[in-house]
């Protein structure tokens, strides 16, 4: 596990202090060693987090006659299945590092070589006899790639942003339109980040790059799609879903140092935990586990440890109190690069930190409720109440139902507090198409709110604002398009991110077994009856593991990662509110007494009003770090 980062110089020798400023920047995510390769007008580096081949695997790494090198960042949890097959061909490897897969691999299938790979992946290979860089990205975006563009030429690239941007040249320019969709997403969904010519590399996609005229291509080797012909034997998928996640656990668990698991009180985290623990007991070892709780919220600290009592782990409890949250955020801004609007970011920060003292590797439930379908919002469609509207007859829709909701609509705009009002939201969703109005999980500020928030803001459709890979998802259920959009969108931009950038600023390492390649394929063919069936969530999954724990842990809704922030935010609103308003960036494009309004004490009580607070919060303290330099 590391951190990487290249530039490319077209016009004359690299500055061999900048690669080395860029990976001290990223110190983080590798504090063990580093490693640095310069040729005529091109350098790469790696800062390594030691796990595979301690002794040994140190980067660059070359193949046999070092005409292919390699920085890494990730884990190949498939490379000793993959040893076997290239050594097979007649490649010789030195080490006992997955990274060595990367060069042989290369030479052996070329731009094929990430339809091969099993595992979380960023790296950059030299291919010094075509003199051209080839830069692959994990199928789901576990880890992130940025780069740089100067005159339609790639400059540079990197783990984080702050390694660019340690080369001076590069302008710290703002994407204020970008800033519109961070506050109805709580994430930037665009391409192109809030620095103007930083761009992120999306997952499931490589890079080459010419050096000898700096020509790149941009290609797309796999995306996330659901069969076409589903599945058809309930108790067969069952069953298969049960393996794989046993398979890919147990993958996921090789290491040469010891490896944890956060545990929360949701299925999914304690699916892995107990896998983990049976692979763990196999070799006479025990798992460590551990959960975070907070001092002003009644969580779910005891329900987690009747559960680590239950399969017989190491378990710890970290508890978090307001000044340990506050104190983190301008911290956790940094790390981030964007600002990224989720409460429970800072709290995956604080346990990580605190994980890190004892351990090097972690496992989590990321993924398993984008890829099973784990949210209340996908249950909607089937809904009776939404499939009774549906089915009325088009004239009743036309002449009744959407006269009415136009008034109503026209009166929350005149009176938006008429917006919380039981049935507004329900009429709104039942009338309009899934695909015209989900933009993900995360819909912070509304166009109305928006037309409030912003000065001369003018109402955008922001499900224009989803990638959808140019995917045509015409063919999918309702359910099925929410989960595309979330798995394209909301998963890589909000939860992958903070996973990501919050474990690495305590050099840990974050293992998410729900995104395997192979667990992937078990879920492509599911049908939308074996996900929510009898009203619940990911049912299949559940059922898969019923027999192996508790009936309370395996039905338990779900929570998400729940932090207090409406809390504490009443009890110190006045600092949150002259961050906000002193915020340079905010008084040019916020109307401050729309900002101020969200803070009158009534409205505090409302858990939404307290995102969207968080959501300008974090863009103010993005703006004071890495803009305003008076800060």
């Amino acid at each position: 596990m590391c951190g990487i980062s290249g530039f490319i110089n077209y016009q004359e020798k690299q500055d061999q202090g900048l690669l080395k400023r860029s990976l001290d920047i990223i110190n983080h995510r590798g504090p063990d060693e580093d490693g640095m390769f310069f040729d005529d007008r091109f350098s790469m580096g790696m800062r390594r987090l030691s796990i595979i081949d301690l002794a040994h695997g140190q980067q660059p790494i070359y193949n046999e006659d070092e005409t292919v090198s390699v920085v890494f960042n990730g884990e190949i949890y498939n490379y000793l299945e993959l040893k076997t097959e290239l050594e097979a061909k007649g490649h010789i490897f030195k080490t006992k590092s997955d990274t060595e897969i990367l060069v042989h691999g290369f030479e052996e299938w070329r731009d094929d070589l990430p339809k091969k790979l099993r595992g979380m992946f960023v790296f950059c290979i030299f291919d010094k006899k075509h003199n051209k860089l080839f830069i692959a990205r994990d199928h789901f975006g576990i880890k992130p790639l940025y780069y740089h563009l100067r005159d339609n030429r790639i400059t540079a690239f990197a783990s984080e942003i702050k390694s660019i941007l340690e080369d001076k040249t590069v302008k710290r320019d703002v994407n204020i339109s970008y800033i519109y969709d961070y506050s109805s997403f709580q994430y930037n969904p665009n391409h192109e980040t809030f620095f103007k010519n930083i761009y992120k590399l999306s997952p499931g996609h490589h890079i080459e790059i010419n050096l000898n005229n700096g020509e790149y291509n941009i290609e797309k080797y796999w995306q996330w799609n659901f069969h076409e012909v589903r599945d058809t034997d309930y108790n067969k998928s069952r069953d298969n879903i049960k393996k794989v996640l046993k398979d890919s656990v147990k993958h996921h668990m090789i290491a040469d140092v010891p490896v944890a698991s956060f545990l929360s009180s949701g299925v999914d985290s304690s699916i892995i935990a107990m896998l983990a623990q049976e692979e763990m007991k196999s070799q006479g070892k025990t798992l460590k586990t551990f959960t975070i709780g907070f001092k002003d919220l009644d969580s779910e600290i005891k329900d987690v440890k009747e559960f680590a009592d239950f399969i017989k782990t190491d378990h710890k409890e970290i508890v978090v109190s307001f000044d340990d949250y506050f104190e983190s955020l301008k911290k956790c801004v940094w790390h981030f690069d964007e600002p990224i609007a989720d409460p429970s970011a800072i709290s995956l920060f604080l346990l990580s930190r605190e994980v890190a003292k004892e351990v090097k590797v972690v496992m989590s439930g990321e993924g398993a409720d984008e890829i099973f379908g784990g949210y209340g919002i996908y249950k909607e469609p089937h809904d009776k109440y939404i499939k009774l509207i549906s089915l009325q007859p088009i004239w009743f829709k036309k002449y009744f139902l959407r006269p009415l909701l136009a008034i109503v609509n026209f009166n929350v705009r005149l009176f938006p507090t008429l917006s919380g009002f039981p049935g507004v939201s329900f009429f709104n969703r039942a009338l309009t198409p899934i695909r015209d109005r989900y933009i993900g999980n995360a819909h912070i500020f509304k166009e109305i709110e928006k037309e409030r928030l912003f000065k001369n803001y003018k109402i955008q459709n922001m499900v224009g604002k989803l990638d959808l890979q140019d995917q045509d998802t015409s063919k999918l259920s309702k359910s099925e398009y929410m989960q595309f959009v979330d798995i394209q969108n909301w998963m890589r931009g909000d939860i992958l991110q903070k996973a990501d950038k919050m474990t690495m600023a305590n050099s840990l390492e974050l293992r998410v077994p729900f995104l395997d390649i192979e667990v992937a394929k078990t879920a492509y063919g599911l049908i939308d009856d074996w996900k929510y069936k009898n009203g619940t969530t990911k049912h299949i999954l559940r059922d898969a593991f019923a027999k192996d724990m508790p009936e309370k842990t395996n039905k338990r809704p779900k929570l998400g990662f729940p932090t207090p922030w409406h809390v504490w935010l009443k009890k110190d609103h006045k600092r949150v509110l002259n961050i906000i308003i002193e915020n340079k960036l905010i008084q040019d494009i916020c109307n401050i007494n729309y900002v101020k309004s969200l803070f009158k004490e009534h409205r505090l009580n409302d858990k939404f009003v307290g995102r969207r607070i968080f959501t300008l919060l974090m863009l103010a303290l993005w703006y004071n770090t890495f803009i305003d330099d008076s800060k």
